[in-house]
């Protein structure tokens, strides 16, 4: 997830059954079968969760149809548009990561407000959602989209292949460990710890990802990693990493202005990292490790 949001929660609501009203909450709780205490939790979780904008409201107020939040039947209401977000794509909102499943059409039973507004919102009413990570939302909650990166294919010789781009030797076959299926192996006969080993191709498999197959405007440096957590099943070890990363044209401006201004009496080091830790991008990955 990048620190910098896009947005934030404006209302939450939850629907009652057998009523067309929505209660406003402070908060919602959801898990993969939408909003809990919702009508409409565990009916179809590809339909589940309604997310709209504010700017669906204004184009209503434009149109001279004022209307009070909830009205759209939204559980979220946020003030960044999203409607122009491709289907499949993950937004992050709280701790709750959500995926945009499928656009909204307009209910004809909101014509009993207005008759224009089923038309007038044909496309703007709001996008479905479904939980990928469940959670709570909190009113004031930042949005944030989350940051995709493309799965590194597998190399006929792993070995030579990091011997090429890399310049390391080690003693590996394999895929980059996706899954399980995908595991990277990991003979015995490297030199170091295992776990070294292991951190060693998490971070390549994250240069990769992150750097060396990306435009370069689009790169990321400071690339670190942070051991999260491990399971062992059998010779198959199931390792997550917390991976941290800044653009690296935003770094190099970071480091320049350090580097220039950090001697002058009134440069203000707390908010300089500030800046940097909102630029830091931070996502969690999982590698697959088998040990021969």
């Amino acid at each position: 997830m990048s620190n910098k949001s896009v947005g934030e929660v404006l209302e939450l609501f939850v629907s009652v059954k057998g009523e067309s009203r929505r209660i406003a909450k402070s908060f919602i709780e959801l898990d993969e079968n939408g909003v809990k205490g919702d009508k409409f939790y565990s009916k179809d979780r590809e339909r589940s969760v309604l997310l709209t904008t504010i700017d669906s409201y204004k184009i209503a107020l434009s149109n001279g149809i004022e209307i009070s939040y909830g009205t759209l039947g939204e559980n979220i209401l946020i003030d960044f548009n999203p409607y122009s977000l491709p289907i499949g794509k993950k937004i992050q909102i709280g701790e709750v990561i959500l995926e945009l499943s499928q656009n909204c059409t307009i209910c004809n039973h909101l014509s009993i407000v207005d008759k224009s507004l089923p038309k007038l919102l044909k496309d703007d009413r709001g996008v479905f959602i479904k939980v990928v990570k469940s959670g709570i939302i909190n009113k004031g909650d930042k949005v944030y989209l989350k940051q995709e990166f493309k799965e590194i294919e597998a190399e006929d010789d792993l070995k030579n292949f990091i011997k090429v781009v890399f310049n390391a030797d080690l003693n590996v076959s394999g895929a980059w460990g996706y899954s399980k299926e995908l595991a990277t192996v990991i003979e015995q006969s490297n030199n170091g710890s295992i776990a070294q080993v292991e951190f060693t191709l998490a971070t390549m498999r994250a240069y990769l990802e992150m750097n060396m197959t990306l435009d370069e405007d689009e790169r990321y440096g400071a690339i670190n990693l942070n051991e999260l957590s491990r399971v062992v099943d059998g010779k198959y070890e199931k390792v997550t990493y917390e991976v941290s990363a800044i653009k690296e044209l935003e770094y190099k401006k970071f480091i320049d202005e350090y580097k220039e201004k950090s001697e002058y009496p009134d440069f203000d080091m707390t908010e300089h990292f500030n800046r940097r830790k909102e630029a830091t991008l931070k996502r969690e990955v999982i590698h697959w490790f088998y040990l021969e």
